[in-house]
């Protein structure tokens, strides 16, 4: 009788588990976002630079900004940005380029700002150690080249995960289950 309230208290326990939101960093840009761009040069559609293959790419001639849409405002921890050029082409061309943030779209607010060179697969990172509250983003190439693209732009935000954890109520549960051990070894007495 003992060994079958204490199954029974610890079926109760495992079977009243609840989810916990857990928090982890993900590709928002890929998962929810939606690329734009006002030119881009023949198949290399805004789309590539956020569908998380490295091997395709956003390319545009003149210098029109990549704008991303996440769909929604996130606390952004990372901007990873991808630069890949095939073939040499335009060898040791420089350029410099600028990354901005907005939570509408209109009003846009300077992240940081770097340079690639061309012939280099280049990625640079952007960490935000306190969390970057965007819902846009947007990539300006700032100097005379005038072939500009981009393999992948990642975003990272966190995102809720569940993870099972026990209620207070298995807790009571296991409470009734040892009080009537307790009681069947009084009756036993």
């Amino acid at each position: 009788m003992k060994n079958r309230l204490l199954t029974f208290a610890a079926i109760a326990f495992l079977g009243t588990a609840s989810s916990v939101a857990q928090a982890m960093p993900v590709n928002v840009a890929q998962l929810y976002g939606t690329a734009s761009a006002t030119s881009t040069y023949s198949i290399h559609a805004p789309s590539r630079a956020i569908d998380g293959n490295e091997a395709t790419t956003w390319v545009t001639n003149g210098g029109s900004p990549l704008r991303i849409n996440l769909g929604q405002i996130f606390e952004v921890s990372k901007i990873s940005l991808l630069r890949e050029l095939p073939d040499g082409q335009y060898s040791g061309d420089q350029i410099p380029y600028a990354i901005y943030s907005s939570l509408d779209g209109n009003n846009w607010d300077l992240i940081s700002s770097g340079t690639f060179i061309n012939d280099v697969d280049d990625r640079d990172d952007y960490l935000f150690s306190s969390g970057l509250s965007m819902q846009y983003f947007k990539y300006q190439a700032t100097g005379p080249s005038a072939w500009v693209g981009l393999a992948e732009v990642q975003i990272f935000a966190e995102q809720s995960t569940t993870a099972s954890v026990p209620e207070p109520g298995a807790l009571a549960l296991i409470g009734l289950a040892l009080g009537g051990l307790g009681l069947t070894r009084r009756r036993k007495s």
